[in-house]
């Protein structure tokens, strides 16, 4: 492999497969309930994710272990809190449900995904103690690093709160993923790879890449099927994975490359699901420029 995925992460850090759970714990977010917005992310449907919020957490857990049983024979598991905001509540809150962590002795690691607006010390203090016991991950939704986009996404954060809780995480043993977005609305291709060559100069752990999918139920889907734009190819975002995978330091991870939303939720682009052509893609890229994660790194970086 010419990048460094999560599964090889896991099997280096654990000696075998790790198998995610996701899980929705029944999280809101600031930007949906009024605290800094209304109405979510304009991109954002969190049923795409085929979750079942009215299913006790603990068998939710059960249930998606059975899961990865069955289909992977998987015997570690990280347990991921996916489903919107997932800091998004008092810290005892918080801890009662990061707890479920501890019901099975074959859950390895911990991962969160939040905002930046949603962190604070108290909350850092919290995962810390969970890092005694278990990897935690901290998956923070920076999407681009362009605050006009984020606006006009309605994700009402700023970038560099996202980097000041960046760099302030490094100095912890949380290990930091950084979700990235491409393809969002009124984005250049210079304006995204600005977005690839900023994020790969932060002290992160990992990096989860997504190519924008237009889907049904949300706002966005709303706004194309009213008045369609031009979308991003996919050898376009090909070109993007390509140039971020060789500006990245070699010991970050990729915990993905390609998002997936159910076929019948898909509204454009019609290639936004083929995954697997998407990585084939980007192997014949990466072989016949010969690069490599890292190889466009400078010297010491």
């Amino acid at each position: 492999m010419r990048y460094r995925t999560l599964n090889q992460y896991f099997r280096e850090r654990f000696g075998e497969r790790v198998q995610r759970i996701s899980v929705d714990a029944g999280f809101n977010c600031p930007n949906r309930d009024g605290r800094v917005a209304y109405g979510g992310c304009t991109f954002c449907n969190n049923d795409t994710f085929n979750f079942s919020p009215k299913i006790p957490l603990r068998d939710q857990i059960r249930q998606g272990i059975e899961r990865a049983e069955r289909r992977y024979g998987a015997r570690k598991f990280i347990l991921y809190f996916q489903a919107y905001t997932n800091t998004y509540a008092p810290v005892p809150v918080l801890k009662r449900i990061y707890d479920h962590v501890f019901l099975d002795d074959r859950i390895v690691a911990l991962a969160i995904g939040t905002r930046a607006d949603c962190l604070s010390d108290d909350v850092v203090d919290l995962l810390l103690a969970y890092a005694k016991t278990h990897e935690v991950w901290l998956e923070l939704g920076v999407q681009t690093v362009h605050d006009e986009t984020l606006a006009r996404v309605n994700r009402a954060e700023t970038v560099e709160l996202y980097e000041t809780w960046v760099r302030r995480l490094a100095a912890t043993p949380l290990q930091v993923c950084v979700h990235l977005l491409m393809g969002l609305p009124g984005e250049t291709d210079e304006m995204m790879r600005t977005t690839i060559r900023t994020v790969a100069d932060w002290p992160i752990e990992g990096v989860k890449c997504h190519n924008l999918h237009v889907v049904r139920g949300t706002v966005l889907g709303v706004q194309y099927l009213r008045r369609p734009w031009p979308l991003m190819g996919m050898d376009e975002y090909v070109e993007l994975l390509a140039e971020l995978i060789a500006r990245l330091p070699p010991a970050v991870v990729l915990h993905r490359l390609v998002a997936e939303s159910p076929p019948e939720d898909l509204i454009a682009p019609p290639w936004a699901n083929d995954k697997a052509e998407v990585l084939r893609r980007l192997d014949v890229l990466l072989e016949r420029r010969g690069w490599f994660q890292g190889c466009l790194r400078g010297p010491g970086l």
